[in-house]
């Protein structure tokens, strides 16, 4: 699927805005994500939204905490066209980054990965996860907002297909 978007910059698009589009529903409403965590007491930081499409999460959370400097990364299809609004071009920047290699923003107090991992076999969800090691300075965070798996038969089947897909990495 995504090597597809990699080639077709409308596919990609569109993928983007349905995956915004899960923030209308109440379950994926994103002050989960402004109200639920203590971003203030991060004081002046930089963050790092990997995988974060067109940026919908870090520009609610920019807009809400002044403090925060937020790098968006996506794939290029995906970030290549977009521009933050006018007044918070100074602090965001949308950069083109595949999550599987090694993390391009060194010393960044923030890395932030959100509904990346649930649909990846276990061995690229480790490169997922080693891919910002590198870049870690002393006292940074690595934050991950995920869907959690039910026991099989908890949830109506359609569902429980779609949790439990596992996408290949080629």
């Amino acid at each position: 699927m995504y090597e597809v978007f990699a080639r077709d910059a409308e596919r990609a698009s569109r993928f983007a805005r349905g995956m915004q589009i899960f923030n209308e529903h109440p379950q994926f409403d994103i002050f989960y994500v402004t109200d639920h965590y203590d971003w203030e007491a991060l004081g002046q930081a930089q963050f790092v939204d990997v995988g974060g499409s067109r940026g919908h999460v870090s520009l609610a959370l920019v807009k809400r905490f002044n403090r925060l400097s937020l790098i968006v990364q996506d794939m290029e299809r995906v970030v290549e066209n977009l521009t933050p609004p006018e007044d918070l071009q100074e602090r965001v920047k949308l950069i083109p980054h595949d999550f599987f290699s090694p993390q391009p923003v060194q010393g960044a107090d923030v890395y932030y990965l959100r509904w990346i991992l649930h649909n990846w076999a276990d061995k690229f969800a480790m490169l997922i996860l080693c891919a910002p090691i590198p870049a870690l300075k002393p006292g940074a965070w690595v934050i991950l907002q995920e869907t959690l798996i039910p026991e099989p038969g908890e949830v109506a089947l359609w569902k429980e297909r779609n949790l439990r897909c596992v996408r290949k990495h080629s």
